[in-house]
């Protein structure tokens, strides 16, 4: 007989008055419960009662330091950039200077060489 011809027969133990599927964790069940991920690291807005406890007396002044934060934030983050951008400027100037300075006195003891006032001339 193939088990293509017999009748599918359902569990009728314990574990089918559960529902459908293998038991959830505490890690699983904790996940389930909390407020869902928005791109960028924000949290959604319509959660914030929930989440910290914020009531609807308080709520447009909660928002209104939110919009001052992101804006203060984006205000620094613009900063560190133009502060990245000189930093490597700077550091790029001053290593041309060095090797500029280094082709200089290169230069100045080939010309002192060539002029004879370097160290070991003729013997005669």
């Amino acid at each position: 007989m193939s088990s293509a011809q017999r009748p599918f027969n359902p569990p009728t133990g314990p574990s089918a008055q559960h529902g459908n599927g293998p038991r959830q964790t505490l890690a699983q069940s904790l996940l389930a419960t909390m407020p869902p991920l928005i791109p960028g690291g924000k949290t959604d807005p319509s959660m914030t009662p929930l989440v910290l406890g914020v009531t609807k007396e308080i709520e447009p002044h909660y928002r209104k330091l939110k919009d001052e934060e992101e804006k203060i934030r984006e205000e620094l983050r613009l900063k560190q950039e133009r502060l990245r951008k000189s930093l490597y400027s700077w550091s790029r100037l001053d290593r041309d200077a060095r090797a500029w300075e280094m082709r200089s006195d290169l230069s100045e003891k080939s010309m002192k060489n060539l002029a004879g006032e370097g160290v070991g001339g003729a013997a005669f």
